[in-house]
């Protein structure tokens, strides 16, 4: 809460947006896995590079979603409540429609990652339109 004089008055100011302590947190440690695949796919690493981009998503797409009063995702153990909310979500246009497509290609080879020479089969091209369509998540 903060408060701020305007002309002969004072104004409060409250921010109502639910979780956003711990949003904040989850966007901290998102772009903390996006840093890691993006040296993964400069290293054309790209097993390393699909995980931590998928889990850079993941939390970004979590960090977004937690901002609903929603105790799935608050205490939920799996990633099956997630991935159907941002579908919703998108459905009803609040993502970007390519957000939510980057994330379900990433979150099919997340399980596969480490099973994979090349996780990502379009290569440079592909991991590059992936890598910035999750970066745009913490920017939009």
């Amino acid at each position: 809460m903060r408060s701020r004089p305007l002309c002969d008055h004072w104004i409060v100011v409250f921010d109502f947006r639910y979780n956003r302590g711990r949003s904040r947190v989850l966007l901290k440690r998102a772009r903390q896995f996006l840093a890691a695949a993006d040296h993964g796919m400069d290293q054309e690493l790209w097993s390393a590079f699909a995980y931590n981009l998928f889990v850079a998503a993941e939390l970004g797409v979590k960090a977004e979603l937690l901002m609903l009063p929603d105790k799935t995702l608050l205490n939920g153990r799996s990633h099956k409540p997630l991935h159907s909310r941002i579908k919703k979500w998108g459905k009803l246009g609040n993502v970007d429609s390519r957000h939510v497509s980057a994330f379900n290609t990433l979150s099919h080879l997340r399980p596969h990652a480490h099973q994979l020479a090349c996780a990502l089969t379009e290569g440079r091209g592909g991991a590059d339109t992936h890598e910035s369509r999750t970066r745009q998540l913490f920017t939009a």
